[in-house]
């Protein structure tokens, strides 16, 4: 019987200084210097990489890619969309995304985006401006998203996608160290399995597109 009890006391301080152990590196995590946290993917697809390009290219095809994403604009003066046969992304572009949650209107937000780096049809580097409410930009600064199409030797594409950015909250820094690929999870707009999927992107006047 004293055995037993010795046995139970054992097993309680070993719980306790485990719990003592967790909040205390929880703590750690929280108030311990901001970061710079990263997420990649990698989703194979069994289209080439100019038609995955081109979903990429034009505007229209952006909500097919993004998740509950309603639309994607790009803007011109004075932030107003420009025109329908100009809705293609270029380096330096202004991009609103549209962002609709299982339609509900009253959960919607936009997104701001830079284009800061393109190469037609076979990468796109994206920054985050603003952030409508400012959910992510309370966790995160520097934030920003990058897509690469690769073609395979044979057939077929390999799409490498990324996101970062850098923390700049207890919340984040905590989330940040012990659970990074659920927060970016959360920011990765792009849905790059369905990308993968789209094998018959749309285009705008595509012979505008290249008029640069």
């Amino acid at each position: 019987m004293k055995q037993k009890s010795n046995t139970a006391k054992w097993f309680w301080r070993s719980v306790q200084m485990s719990l003592v152990a967790l909040v205390g590196f929880l703590v750690v995590a929280a108030l311990g210097s901001d970061r710079t946290v990263s997420m990649e993917r990698v989703v194979p697809s069994p289209f080439a990489a100019d038609k995955i390009g081109a979903a990429v290219h034009f505007m229209s095809n952006w909500p097919r890619w993004h998740h509950f994403a309603k639309s994607a604009e790009r803007l011109g003066f004075r932030d107003q969309p420009v025109a329908v046969s100009d809705q293609y992304a270029v380096p330096g572009a202004l991009i609103l995304l549209t962002v609709d949650p299982k339609d509900k209107p009253w959960k919607r937000f936009t997104l701001k985006l830079e284009v800061t780096e393109y190469v037609p049809y076979k990468k796109i580097s994206l920054r985050l401006l603003e952030d409508s409410t400012g959910k992510i930009t309370k966790l995160l600064d520097q934030v920003s998203w990058s897509i690469e199409i690769i073609p395979n030797a044979t057939e077929g594409s390999t799409i490498h996608a990324s996101v970062s950015g850098h923390t700049k909250s207890w919340r984040s820094r905590l989330f940040g160290r012990v659970a990074s690929r659920i927060l970016l999870n959360q920011i990765l707009a792009a849905d790059v399995v369905a990308l993968g999927t789209i094998d018959d992107p749309l285009a705008l006047n595509p012979a505008a597109a290249f008029q640069q």
